[in-house]
Parts: structure tokens; sequence; C-alpha cells
């Protein structure tokens, strides 16, 4: 039960593209030796030829600590429009 399994930080591009220290901020909040995983999925622009945007999903190396108190200061950024456990 008190398994950590991970966040899904959703991020909107066009908020991080116009703060220079987006990224560097959720960076400096994560935690690394926790036992969870972190996962960062946003919207970009399609290839050459495909209209619309697409999704991408990364998963970050490491562990980290994923708790409640994480969760809810991650959702301070942002930038940061969700986080979602998985």
């Amino acid at each position: 039960a008190n398994v950590q399994r991970g966040l899904r930080l959703v991020l909107d591009d066009h908020v991080l593209a116009k703060r220079k220290d987006g990224i560097e901020e959720i960076k400096s909040m994560l935690k690394p030796g926790g036992k969870g995983e972190i996962r960062i999925a946003m919207e970009v622009a399609g290839v050459p030829g495909v209209p619309g945007r697409r999704q991408i999903e990364l998963a970050l190396p490491g562990r980290y600590d994923v708790g409640p108190m994480q969760r809810g200061l991650l959702t301070t950024v942002p930038g940061v429009v969700e986080v979602v456990e998985i």
C-alpha cells in the first residue's frame, strides 16, 4: 500500500517556452532517491507534412520521491498543467 509508483507531469510547451527557467524549476523540485518514476508528457508540433500536434512522453532516469507533498509542490509550477499518479 505504501509503494510509490510514479508521477506523470503534463506540461504546456507554450508556457515553458516563454519561461527560461521553467524546466530548471521543475528539475530543482525533483528529489532523487525515492521509489517512484517521473514521466514528462507534452504536446509538440507534428512532423512536416503531418498536420496537428502529437503528445510525447519521456521517462526520466532514476527514481524519485513522488509522495503527496512532492505532487502538490509540482502542481504550483507555471507550465505544469496536470500531475497524475501512475
